[in-house]
């Protein structure tokens, strides 16, 4: 089955092709505006495996006529191009008018509905980090001896560089459907919470600024789980990146975007990328007695863990392993898999976890998690 990669000459897109490859996948269609760009992926493709089948093709994916000549005669659509708010909602238009799945790193707002023309086709979208793996996690620990699961609280930290794309999706946030200083209460709930600065959490490296937010994964998930309360938060510890952050509303968006990649820069220099996710589920095991557990995942980067993340995804659909249908990617993928696969992979450390809250992990960080 050929496997058409939007975005190729990107970083994420260059992750995900690689590890397209790896898993099997050798017959791949590479898209870029410039095909210049990805044909310089291709050639280093073709190194690594000398039997694949790969081509590159320009596409403009505000062109539908280009985006379904791209999608055309692929069995699966994969959308690493952006920013979000510029390329999903053509993707989705594309794949549905070639009729062929989709898989898009992204899950901009409304484009999940589009597949109700299309119910015999397959679209995951969110999957990458957030969202993709901040929903993935909770569902992996939930099944680690919970009946229930009635609390959740997640803890992401992305220590890595902005790419252009990446800040204007940041930046995008609030447009695309997430809420800041909101949390679930049976249902989403505007203002519940507060920024705090200096905080100090176990096995995150120093003290950090929470930015709560609530996204529609994480609305999703709460659903899925049957949560009464969940509390997600943003964990910023680059000062130079915060600064930019609390900027960005008085700039405007391009000089928004510079900025925060200026600053993630800084933050950088002599460090190497890390992104760390830290959650905790409260709730019943099947004696009906009360349970508290704590997951943590430690990966090598935002673009590795999302690029690896979006293969195994596009994976999962070529082996026909999901339903027909559209809908968050964290909540449709085996959490199993996927985590064994981005462990596989080296994107990340081995999940761990142990019984208590975060408040037990900062007693008994010195130990063994």
């Amino acid at each position: 089955m050929r496997v058409g990669l939007l975005g190729a000459s990107g970083e994420l897109g260059g992750v995900a092709a690689r590890a397209l490859l790896d898993g099997g996948l050798d017959t791949l269609r590479l898209g870029a505006r410039d095909p210049r760009r990805a044909e310089t992926l291709a050639a280093e493709l073709r190194r690594r495996a000398p039997g694949a089948r790969i081509e590159t093709r320009a596409v403009d994916l505000t062109e539908p006529a280009s985006a379904l000549a791209f999608a055309a005669d692929c069995g699966v659509l994969v959308n690493c191009a952006g920013p979000a708010r510029d390329t999903s909602r053509h993707a989705a238009l594309a794949a549905i008018a070639a009729g062929v799945d989709l898989v898009d790193a992204s899950a901009e707002p409304g484009i999940a509905a589009l597949f109700e023309r299309a119910p015999a086709r397959t679209a995951l979208l969110g999957a990458g980090l957030q969202p993709g793996l901040t929903g993935l996690l909770p569902r992996w620990l939930a099944g680690r001896g919970f009946a229930r699961v009635t609390r959740l609280r997640s803890y992401l930290r992305v220590f890595d560089r902005f790419t252009a794309t990446a800040a204007t999706d940041f930046l995008h946030a609030t447009d695309a459907g997430c809420l800041p200083l909101a949390a679930w209460r049976s249902g989403p709930r505007g203002g519940a919470l507060a920024r705090r600065s200096a905080v100090e959490l176990p096995f995150f490296d120093a003290p950090a600024t929470l930015l709560p937010y609530l996204d529609q994964e994480a609305m999703a998930l709460a659903g899925a789980l049957g949560l009464e309360h969940g509390d997600w938060f943003s964990v910023v510890s680059a000062p130079q990146v915060l600064d930019a952050f609390d900027r960005a509303p008085a700039l405007d968006p391009e000089a928004a975007r510079a900025a925060l990649e200026r600053a993630s820069a800084l933050d950088l220099l002599g460090r190497r990328p890390r992104i760390q996710l830290l959650v905790e589920l409260a709730g019943r095991d099947p004696a009906g007695r009360a349970l508290t557990r704590c997951a943590l995942v430690d990966g090598v980067g935002n673009a590795t863990v999302s690029g690896t993340l979006i293969a195994l995804a596009t994976q999962a659909v070529v082996a026909g392993a999901l339903t027909p249908g559209a809908g968050f990617a964290a909540l449709a993928l085996d959490p199993e898999a996927m985590l064994a696969g981005l462990r596989a992979q080296r994107a990340i450390e081995p999940p761990q976890w142990l019984d208590g809250g975060v408040e037990d992990l900062a007693v008994t960080e010195e130990g063994t998690l």
